[in-house]
């Protein structure tokens, strides 16, 4: 196999690494009720934050951009760019946002910032490998290196700057481990069922 690693790969893989197994072969699935609510939950809100954040950027008057490729948002130096897609040969991963760094986009290539969207209150660890998954790929695209990011949460949507220094290894470790596992021929990893896990 030659899979793309995706926002829904790596999500699925840190959180059940069986139910990573199962994307990855493409084994057939269906969603529970449960899953089918929590997807329409984190659509929902990721359209109401894209929102707030261009409206308050726009009333900056920031240079704003949506829907386009991580190089187009380095060459054209934009404050604010929503719903990016960084893509090569081995990972395809969409950004929630990214955020100029301060005073960045006038001193030569800028430095951004990677946010995520969160609908939770509290923030959790998952949502902290997600920004790290992000850091990451900057990282490996030589496109800058951020040592902390912000996950946009909640219905009052608040921004929380979050370090990164303890989170990108192990988001670096968990695409080593998908991609062991999209090249190996062995035994899947060990389905555990757990009480308190309502996905299954």
């Amino acid at each position: 196999m030659n899979t793309l690693v995706t926002n829904e790969l790596f999500m699925d893989f840190i959180e059940c690494p069986y139910r990573g197994y199962l994307r990855l072969t493409g084994a057939p699935g269906r969603q529970t009720d449960f899953g089918e609510l929590s997807e329409r939950l984190r659509e929902s809100y990721h359209s109401r934050a894209r929102e707030h954040l261009l409206r308050v950027y726009r009333d900056k008057g920031k240079q704003v951009c949506t829907g386009v490729g991580l190089s187009m948002v380095f060459a054209d130096k934009y404050d604010l760019a929503i719903d990016v897609t960084a893509s090569d040969g081995n990972i395809s991963i969409r950004f929630d946002a990214l955020l100029a760094a301060p005073g960045s986009t006038n001193t030569g290539q800028p430095d951004y910032i990677p946010i995520v969207f969160a609908n939770n209150e509290k923030i959790s660890k998952e949502d902290h490998l997600r920004l790290a998954l992000c850091a990451s790929v900057l990282i490996r695209w030589n496109a800058c290196r951020p040592s902390f990011g912000s996950i946009l949460h909640g219905s009052d949507f608040k921004m929380t700057k979050v370090k990164l220094a303890k989170a990108l290894p192990k988001a670096d470790s968990a695409l080593e481990q998908i991609r062991a596992l999209d090249e190996q021929t062995s035994e899947p990893p060990v389905l555990r069922l757990n009480r308190h896990c309502p996905t299954c």
